[in-house]
């Protein structure tokens, strides 16, 4: 029978942050500013998160209260991206399975040349 563990696997996402920045709205059309939740997606087998992937911003203009979510979190949406992106980063947890698949592999190669 196949293993049934298998189906624990897919993409998860975790909150990474929240704040507010002055954004291009395209229902108000103007520059005002929105809360911005970032979100962060990552792959993970077994319940185990393994690498991050893509950030995610759920924006709400707070001049005439239109919601966007799903967007990508880059230079299109905020202007000074580059200055705060440093602000939003992965949790250190989701690079929990590669983290220990570079140390398992690390162990079995030592033990390979000490051997």
């Amino acid at each position: 029978m196949f293993l049934p563990f298998l189906k624990y696997y897919g993409i998860k996402q975790a909150n990474i942050g929240i704040d507010e920045f002055l954004v291009n709205c395209p229902c108000c059309e103007s520059q005002s500013w929105a809360d911005v939740l970032i979100t962060g997606s990552y792959y993970h087998f077994m319940f185990i998160p393994f690498w991050p992937m893509y950030k995610e911003a759920n924006v709400i203009c707070k001049k005439c209260g239109y919601k966007r979510y799903g967007m990508k979190f880059g230079d299109r949406l905020i202007s000074n991206y580059q200055e705060i992106k440093s602000q939003f980063r992965h949790p250190w947890y989701t690079y929990t399975g590669l983290s220990i698949g570079i140390l398992l592999i690390l162990s079995i190669i030592l033990f390979a040349v000490a051997g």
